[in-house]
């Protein structure tokens, strides 16, 4: 047997377990690196923060895009699923199974960082979700140094986002094309609307 063929058995076995796994409330599952990756709940905080999230979205989509909080992404041309915290898919996008969509088909993903381990959100999903063509990467996170930030990543080629602009929590934030409106970061609990960097 040779590695390719290897490789496919292996992802045929996990997306199958993916798809019928059973979790309890709040944990996630993830394929990653030909492993499953189980997390438990992430705590209130977190929770409260996909809700600020989605609501702020809510009113800046155009009409029809829906907003899903912790649907399955799958990595267009590769062997990953993630579980995102927000994924939004414009109307009348295929979906490919009912537990999750190919990246290539939504438009933004939004992430939210955990306390204990922020660096997947940090530096491995950025570059997954460029590579799967995913055009707006939204970071927040509560649990940065100086304070908490936003980060909008986009216009991903060749597997990186060319672009990152940084807001401090209670910014009124530029989300380019595809979305090309503002997000009301204010729900979020920010004091500071000082963009950071560029």
């Amino acid at each position: 047997m040779n590695a390719a063929t290897e490789s496919s058995g292996e992802w045929t076995f996990l997306r199958r377990a993916w798809l019928e796994l059973d979790l309890p409330n709040g944990w996630k599952a993830e394929v990653v690196a030909g492993t499953m990756a189980v997390s438990p709940p992430p705590g209130p905080r977190h929770d409260e923060l996909v809700d600020a999230v989605t609501k702020a979205l809510t009113g800046t989509l155009p009409a029809g895009w829906r907003i899903h909080q912790r649907f399955g992404l799958r990595i267009a041309g590769e062997e990953r699923i993630y579980r995102p915290d927000v994924v939004v898919i414009p109307p009348g996008v295929p979906v490919e199974c009912p537990k999750y969509v190919l990246s290539s088909h939504a438009r933004l993903v939004a992430e939210i960082t955990a306390q204990d381990n922020s660096i997947p959100e940090r530096t491995a999903k950025p570059k997954a979700y460029a590579r799967g063509e995913v055009p707006l990467y939204l970071l927040i996170d509560p649990w940065d140094e100086p304070g908490p930030r936003v980060t909008v990543f986009s216009e991903p080629a060749r597997g990186t986002y060319h672009r990152s602009v940084t807001w401090a929590f209670g910014a009124r934030i530029q989300l380019p094309p595809p979305i090309d409106r503002d997000l009301d970061s204010s729900l979020f609990d920010a004091e500071d609307s000082r963009t950071l960097e560029e």
